[in-house]
């Protein structure tokens, strides 16, 4: 180890490089994760703002879709049931994480269900 006097190795190299690339690798996986996180709430918080009287399940399929396509999400699937003071909604997007080596494909099933107020 004397010897070395600051001198990188090829085996310390290779343990730089794993090092960064797996805090890459970390960092975007933790960016899909809030990401979806981030898309469900906004789902939910932009359906609670605007459902209400002469809201139909057509205009929640086009709020979920325009948030999924802002959002750079390929939806899949979407649709909208209401019931007498519920509104559940179901959608399937796919994501794409672009690990640099390779790249991971997921499709995300939401379904969830909020009160409501208004005749229907």
């Amino acid at each position: 180890m004397n010897q070395q006097k600051g001198r990188m190795t090829f085996i310390s190299l290779l343990i730089t490089i794993i090092l960064v690339y797996g805090g890459f690798a970390a960092f975007k996986y933790l960016r899909s994760y809030f990401a979806k996180k981030d898309l469900n709430k906004e789902v939910h918080d932009t359906l609670g703002v605007v459902r209400g009287g002469g809201f139909t399940g057509d205009k929640a399929e086009e709020v979920i879709n325009g948030i999924l396509r802002k959002g750079g999400f390929t939806p899949i699937e979407v649709s909208v049931q209401m019931a007498e003071g519920t509104i559940t909604y179901h959608y399937k997007f796919e994501l794409t994480t672009d690990y640099l080596f390779f790249k991971n494909r997921e499709t995300v099933d939401v379904s969830e269900q909020m009160d409501t107020y208004g005749a229907f």
